[in-house]
């Protein structure tokens, strides 16, 4: 995995080195990858270290760095930013990949692969019974039937992106990242075993299959929520650039043109190739429903457990090689203060200490945040409000066709099929050729384009359910889905990953997980209004579950559109907030054995 993204990161014309400068670049950046972790004892002076400026000069012996506070955003002396002009007419390109950033990708496409093999079976082990469906021959342990289990996955899928919030909390506020990530692990290894345990076949036949299949998921979600709210900004925190640079790079047909390296596009790319890897993890049902059918249920969910047991290893045998933010302290009493007072004012700008005082309300408000934790709080808000805007049901569907052999469940794997393959496409031709042709793909476009492709693969899906009301039973092959799973999968690069991207570069950095568990919480709505929409999801009610989602998803692009389209307009502007909205802060580099701390203005 790790291979096949460092090829595609280091083959491109727009990531060559083919400057004397970039080339001392690169090879520092490797020798500041070793300083991060911790385990070098090099002198830490910027002189002897690197490149002054560098991102060396705020690492500690933990690694912990925030990447706001580096000197020049991160540049090194002979990284040039790029003149307003520059800023309009160069082509955009991205920077390379930090290292450690493999090593938490590893660590996602791990617990994925535990997420989608454990939820693969899970349809058919509460909807049939031991002795399995009665037509298709699908295999069952609890029977609740179609309603029961449809009910219990969606209340699952609820909790998991419910609990983030509370992972994204105790990551900012208590704990950081890394140790939030560490303890979710094992809080999910613990699920994922006693869910192994009570999937025996002794436990099926006497009946403990459902006592112990509701606890496991409550701590499997737990689990998934300390990660998933912290795993993408820890991915892409590994990348410490914040501000533009201009870069000579080497093209096709020989030509060298000066192009602009974007820490924005990088963070695009960031996710592109985090996203493929999740879909790498989400093909784990390959296995896992096979095991299901030729096996049992047991070894389908103990495939998952000695999977995740591998990302865990990774996690912490590669504990120095991370750049860690530390914790702040909660930033959320401070934030709902000011909230309260823009309510009060009438004015989000009226809650800076230095409109307070002009104003003469510094007195009566006591603000102990400054002007630029304000403008951070908007940027995250803008976030929030982006994102405030049913495979089960089709895996249902599925095994009301003709199967051929083919486990009703598995169809469903041509979404990551479909994904692994289209985002190298689009990462490296689609979105490089249009910033090539001067169009700048932004976000919000991206994702409103998602929308309506995902009321589209919705539409398909509708009339082939209502094509099996008319035909009847079996005579529809399965494989027919297909198209329905491949829009699905593409509308899923431009409004899932753009969400992700959105989130961590958005975000106030102190605010970085809980953005990203609001923009995962989406998903625990959508998982909430399958749980109000449970009568209805069955034969033949469950018609207009479908067009309803399929005119919902229209309707919220259409919507979606026209309230923020503006904010493609601000891009530029917001990302300039964290990369130079800390100027003039003096900074405390870091200190060796016997060596003096060094204060640097930055």
């Amino acid at each position: 995995m790790g291979d096949s993204i460092k090829a595609e990161t280091s083959t491109s014309p727009e990531d060559k080195i083919h400057s004397d400068s970039d080339a001392r670049h690169a090879e520092y950046v490797e020798k500041d990858l070793d300083k991060t972790s911790g385990s070098s004892t090099t002198d830490p002076d910027p002189e002897s270290a690197g490149p002054a400026g560098s991102t060396a000069v705020l690492t500690t012996t933990k690694g912990e760095i925030k990447r706001e506070e580096l000197p020049r955003g991160g540049l090194a002396d002979d990284e040039i930013e790029p003149t307003e002009e520059e800023l309009s007419t160069l082509r955009r390109v991205a920077d390379y990949f930090p290292t450690a950033a493999y090593f938490v990708v590893i660590v996602e496409l791990c617990e994925r692969f535990g997420y989608y093999g454990i939820n693969a079976p899970l349809q058919n082990y509460i909807s049939y019974p031991k002795e399995g469906h009665p037509t298709n021959g699908q295999p069952g342990a609890i029977g609740l039937g179609q309603q029961g289990a449809t009910g219990l996955t969606n209340f699952f899928h609820f909790w998991v992106y419910l609990s983030p919030i509370i992972g994204a909390i105790i990551a900012d506020g208590y704990l950081g990242r890394y140790k939030t990530i560490y303890i979710g692990c094992f809080l999910y290894m613990a699920g994922a075993l006693m869910l192994t345990l009570t999937a025996l076949p002794v436990s099926i036949e006497r009946g403990h299959s459902l006592g112990g299949l509701i606890p496991s998921l409550i701590i499997i979600g737990a689990g998934t929520g300390l990660i998933k709210s912290n795993i993408s900004p820890m991915v892409s925190e590994q990348y410490r650039k914040t501000r533009r640079f201009i870069r000579e790079v080497r093209n096709k047909d020989g030509s060298v043109e000066r192009v602009i390296v974007d820490p924005v596009v990088t963070i695009q790319r960031i996710f592109n190739w985090f996203y493929w890897c999740i879909n790498i993890g989400a093909l784990s049902p390959l296995a896992t429903v096979f095991a299901e059918r030729e096996v049992g249920f047991w070894l389908a969910y103990l495939l998952p457990c000695l999977i995740f047991s591998i990302g865990i290893s990774v996690l912490v045998l590669g504990r120095n090689q991370y750049v860690r933010r530390p914790p702040e302290g909660t930033v959320l009493p401070n934030t709902f203060r000011i909230l309260i007072i823009a309510i009060r004012e009438r004015s989000l700008e009226a809650t800076k200490p230095s409109v307070m005082e002009a104003r003469g309300t510094k007195g009566k408000y006591n603000p102990n945040w400054t002007d630029h934790f304000v403008d951070e709080v908007r940027r995250g808000l803008v976030a929030c409000k982006v994102f405030s805007q049913g495979s089960n049901n089709l895996i249902s569907q599925a095994g009301a066709m003709r199967l051929g052999g083919t486990p009703n469940d598995l169809i469903s794997k041509l979404n990551p099929i479909t994904l692994i393959v289209c985002i190298p496409l689009f990462d490296r031709f689609v979105f490089p050729g249009l910033r090539k042709a001067g169009i700048q793909f932004r976000p919000i476009t991206r994702m409103t384009i998602g929308f309506f492709l995902q009321s589209l693969s919705i539409v398909y899906i509708t009339v082939l359910q209502h094509k099996i009301y008319t035909v009847g039973e079996g005579k529809i092959e399965v494989w027919i889905q297909g198209p329905c799973y491949v829009l699905g999968a593409i509308s899923e690069i431009f409004l899932n990953v753009t969400a992700l991207e959105y989130a961590f570069t958005h975000a106030p950095a102190s605010m970085k997980s809980v953005v990203t568990s609001v923009s995962l919480l989406m998903n625990a709505v959508a998982s909430a209004i399958g749980i109000a929409l449970t009568p209805v999801n069955k034969d033949p009610e469950i018609l207009w579950t479908y067009t309803s989602a399929a005119t919902g998803a229209f309707v919220a692009g259409t919507v979606f559109w026209f309230m923020f389209r503006h904010l493609n307009d601000q891009e530029d502007a917001m990302m300039d907030i964290e990369s130079k909205g800390i100027q003039g802060l003096d900074v405390e580099l870091p200190v060796s054995e016997n060596k003096a701390p060094v204060t640097s203005k930055t």
